[in-house]
């Protein structure tokens, strides 16, 4: 079965989620983390069909103690780790993100739904 075909499963939806929140409770706290969500694998610049927990960070660093995973498990409803199901991770640099007014569109994810909001900034 695809990745693809997985994720339209809610077993497998459920299970990113949940892996995305117990990473995010894991590696939320380390210093140069600003975000943690499930997304699409990014190579070279280009959105793959690979699902992914993201890892958003102020910047990349060579030496990193303790380092991100190459991959998470995912999760069982009662929290367990489900070692069937595995989950690719990503690492993107984003910079330090800023507040904005509540101002953006309604998306939705792979798994979640929110607000986007792009502000561009003059040099």
């Amino acid at each position: 079965m695809s990745v693809k075909r997985k994720l339209q499963t809610s077993r497998y939806r459920g299970a990113l989620q949940r892996a995305t929140e117990a990473a995010a409770r894991r590696y939320g706290r380390y210093k140069n983390v600003v975000g943690i969500a499930p997304s699409t694998k990014i190579r070279s610049g280009i959105s793959t069909d690979q699902t992914c927990v993201q890892f958003l960070v102020t910047r990349k660093l060579k030496e990193v103690s303790p380092r991100l995973p190459g991959y998470v498990y995912g999760r069982h409803r009662d929290g367990t780790v489900d070692r069937t199901c595995r989950f690719l991770t990503d690492v993107v640099e984003v910079g330090r993100p800023r507040l904005a007014c509540g101002a953006g569109a309604r998306v939705d994810g792979t798994c979640c739904r929110g607000t986007i909001t792009i502000l561009f900034r003059n040099k």
